[in-house]
């Protein structure tokens, strides 16, 4: 028996959402054989194989008089859909849905972009692409962490700290060239260049 999660995921392969003066519409679907629609925000499950045109109409009706901004599936909470899908198997979830299509999305695109001869730093490289499709998947967003702004304020001190050093560098180059240019011997010169004192390659005090 297949599980319901292993029946096509998208309905809808791409829709064009706009928000004109009378609020959201659809200007364009794409076609596709039917299956299911899981979208992220407030998301639902519509189970089921039927034509375009229904899909189209029934998504032309969940817009209708919606501002823009407003949620397309406005009546469906996570409980009724856990319920649905309970339904349809015992212990399946909005959850475990979820995480089951980013373990296929993972698997699939480490199929697609890893290879057996290629070397560690490849295949870390393709891990961290097929992990960036399972976000895109699932939307992932994280949240602004709560230190965010002091660890901000850090990074900027250290950042004025060294664009001060670099210009007091500058600086004391500018200095050392034209010393050089007055006195032109050895010790401008390495001063110049950078080389170390006599002293210190002799290892003098």
């Amino acid at each position: 028996m297949t599980a319901p999660w292993e029946k096509p995921r998208l309905l809808v392969s791409q829709f064009c959402r706009t928000a004109g003066p009378s609020g959201p519409s659809f200007t364009s679907i794409s076609s596709a054989p039917g299956g299911f629609f899981l979208p992220r925000a407030r998301g639902g499950l519509c189970k089921g194989f039927f034509s375009l045109p229904q899909v189209y109409e029934n998504l032309q009706l969940f817009v209708e008089n919606k501002g823009p901004g407003a949620e397309l599936f406005d009546r469906l909470t996570t409980a009724s859909l856990n319920k649905h899908l309970q339904d349809l198997m015992d212990g399946l979830t909005a959850k475990v849905f979820r995480t089951c299509n980013a373990s296929l999305t993972l698997q699939g695109q480490l199929r697609a972009l890893t290879r057996a001869e290629d070397g560690v730093a490849a295949k870390i490289l393709s891990y961290n692409r097929a992990n960036r499709a399972v976000a895109v998947l699932c939307n992932h967003q994280r949240a602004t962490p709560k230190t965010f702004e002091k660890s901000m304020q850090t990074l900027r001190s250290k950042i004025e700290a060294k664009v001060k050093q670099v210009a007091e560098a500058k600086a004391e180059l500018k200095k050392a060239r034209a010393d050089h240019r007055s006195r032109g011997d050895s010790r401008s010169k390495r001063q110049v260049s950078g080389g170390p004192s006599p002293s210190k390659s002799r290892g003098w005090q």
